[in-house]
């Protein structure tokens, strides 16, 4: 579990996302690839699925559910399980992480009027990432655990509630988190 501090209010608001959080990076087709994942899987994820007490485990239950044909990396055949997703816990979740994280890292509360931007980053995007940040600095990477998260961040020149992050899981699966404050609008350089 990653842990950070923070008030009270956003400890218990983030603790109800945590179980979500799990599964989701569990069940991730990259994610699920991970020793580490594969053993939460087998310790957490399946008792509480049998328990009743995971959405994710639900959903699977549920008609949304499909089984679509894929290759994996080495070239063979598998199948993926894709379903509807909650969205809007998706984005609550990363967004509690986002602030803590700054928080920890700068002592930045970032406004409660912050608008945040949640992505999960496939090969192409990551590659953006990861060249907008050789390109422009970033800090960390900062690391919890061996393999189990990691980010980088940095935060805009003229306000630093703007901030763009990478965050991974498991050293697999990486999400895009851009945070702006109310009516930011980016100063354009000039002839752009």
């Amino acid at each position: 579990m990653i842990t950070v501090p923070a008030c009270d209010d956003c400890n218990g608001q983030k603790a109800r996302h945590d179980d979500f959080l799990r599964d989701l990076l569990v069940t991730d087709y990259a994610g699920s690839q991970s020793p580490i994942a594969q053993q939460i899987f087998a310790d957490k994820t399946i008792r509480s699925h049998r328990q009743d007490k995971s959405l994710l485990g639900r959903i699977a239950m549920s008609d949304s559910m499909t089984e679509l044909p894929i290759r994996d990396e080495s070239g063979a055949d598998d199948v993926a399980v894709f379903g509807t997703f909650d969205f809007d816990r998706a984005m609550e979740m990363f967004s509690l992480i986002v602030r803590g994280l700054y928080f920890s890292f700068r002592s930045v509360v970032l406004p409660q009027d912050c608008s945040f931007r949640v992505g999960r980053l496939f090969k192409d995007d990551l590659d953006t990432w990861v060249a907008f940040f050789n390109d422009n600095g970033a800090f960390g990477p900062h690391r919890i655990g061996d393999g189990v998260f990691s980010c980088v961040y940095n935060y805009g020149a003229t306000t630093e509630d703007a901030t763009f992050w990478l965050l991974e899981f498991y050293d697999r699966v990486q999400y895009s988190v851009l945070t702006t404050p109310a009516g930011f609008k980016p100063k354009l350089e000039s002839g752009a």
